[in-house]
């Protein structure tokens, strides 16, 4: 089992952590979209206990193989776990790069989501809003601290 120091954590995750928010059609929901959440990591399928540590620091989250791109993932998907373990890690412990933007728009969503303003029109449409905005990484869009 690999020690994590947070430090380390936050700049692996600039390098190698995404931070996502997908809306998909889904007829079950009142809305017709359900809106779905993703942190994650990628790493060569040599480096698991890597992302077992990982998942052991935040206690919440999978890990699994992908074997169609020989990678293995962490990836944590459920709202309350990205709100209560996540979120607050990096507010802690801040990105550098231009992914911090991106931390910021899944941030606002997570805390929307616990609000359940996705459960409403007006909710989801700010939510699409901030979702089109996530993942340009333009220099003009970090403007948030």
């Amino acid at each position: 089992m690999v020690v994590i120091n947070p430090f380390w954590l936050s700049g692996f995750v600039d390098g190698r952590g995404s931070f996502y928010i997908g809306i998909d059609a889904d007829p079950v929901f009142e809305l017709g979209f359900q809106v779905l959440p993703e942190f994650r990591i990628i790493c060569c399928d040599e480096e698991p206990a890597l992302l077992y540590s990982i998942r052991t620091y935040f206690r919440h989250g999978v890990v699994f193989t992908n074997n169609a791109n020989c990678t293995i993932e962490y990836r944590v998907r459920e709202v309350g776990a990205l709100y209560s373990a996540v979120i607050p890690f990096f507010e802690r412990y801040p990105l550098y790069t231009r992914k911090k933007f991106d931390f910021y728009c899944f941030r606002d969503v997570i805390r929307m989501m616990e609000r359940k303003e996705h459960l409403t029109l007006e909710g989801l449409e700010q939510i699409k809003k901030i979702k089109s905005k996530m993942n340009k990484n333009k220099d003009e869009d970090i403007v948030r601290t």
